[in-house]
C-alpha cells in the first residue's frame, strides 16, 4: 500500500508538498520517498515501476516572460517535474523538466 501525506496550497491552485510512504501487508512503513534536492512531492502522483523505483511531481517556482502571450511584464510560475527516485537509496535517477 502507498500513500501521500503533506500540505496542500489552494491558493497555488493544489499543489502539495509531502512525502510518500510504502507499506507492507501488516501496515509497517517499509520505505518514505521524498523528492530528491527539493525534499518535497506532490500529491498528484506516487507510482512505482517494475524497477522498484518511484516517479513522483515536484515543482520549481521560475519567473516566466508573459510576452509571448501579450501580456506585459513576469509572473511566477510553477514549472512541473517528474522526477524517479531510487527507493532503496532515495538518489534521483532521472529528472524530467516539462516546460523549457
Amino acid at each position: 500500500m502507498t500513500f501521500w501525506t503533506g500540505d496542500i496550497f489552494v491558493s497555488l491552485g493544489g499543489l502539495g508538498q509531502g512525502y510518500a510512504f510504502i507499506l507492507d501487508r501488516s501496515y509497517d512503513t517499509i520505505a518514505t520517498v521524498k523528492a530528491g534536492r527539493h525534499g518535497f512531492a506532490d500529491l498528484h502522483e506516487f507510482s512505482i515501476t517494475d524497477d522498484d523505483t518511484a516517479l513522483v511531481i515536484i515543482y520549481d517556482f521560475e519567473t516566466a516572460d508573459l510576452s509571448q502571450f501579450g501580456v506585459p511584464g513576469t509572473a511566477w510560475v510553477a514549472n512541473p517535474k517528474f522526477q524517479e527516485i531510487d527507493i532503496e537509496t532515495g538518489d534521483v535517477i532521472h529528472t524530467l523538466k516539462w516546460l523549457k
